[in-house]
């Protein structure tokens, strides 16, 4: 597929493809979120996890069981009844683990990623 296929199939500019794709600039969570949608895959995958490790990487219990996780994820990991109400996918707490960010993201910001993740899922 080529940069300009995916692009409009992502609803995205190839420009922007372009420069994901080679490194030159970073995309936002959404158009992470699109491009994946479009792929067909996680967005874990698009930010570097290992198909096999898909299974290892996702789940509640593997934030709460993992030291290093993010504080704001393993926050909300520990609310039990938000996570109840949300019925969090395992393939989507691989995709907030997959997250790279250069600061502390709160339990909110987790949320609010979460809801763009499966707002551009669902389109």
């Amino acid at each position: 597929m080529s940069q300009q296929e995916l692009a409009e199939r992502a609803g995205l500019s190839q420009r922007l493809v372009s420069h994901i794709e080679t490194g030159a600039r970073e995309g936002s969570i959404k158009s992470y979120a699109q491009l994946a949608k479009a792929l067909g895959c996680a967005v874990s995958y698009l930010m570097g996890e290992q198909v096999g490790e898909r299974s290892q990487a996702g789940g509640r219990e593997q934030v709460l069981n993992d030291p290093h996780a993010p504080p704001g994820l393993t926050a909300l990991a520990r609310n039990d009844a938000l996570c109840e109400l949300l019925a969090i996918k395992p393939e989507e707490w691989a995709s907030l683990r997959s997250l790279k960010v250069p600061l502390a993201l709160t339990q909110d910001t987790y949320l609010a990623i979460l809801h763009v993740l499966r707002g551009v899922m669902r389109v």
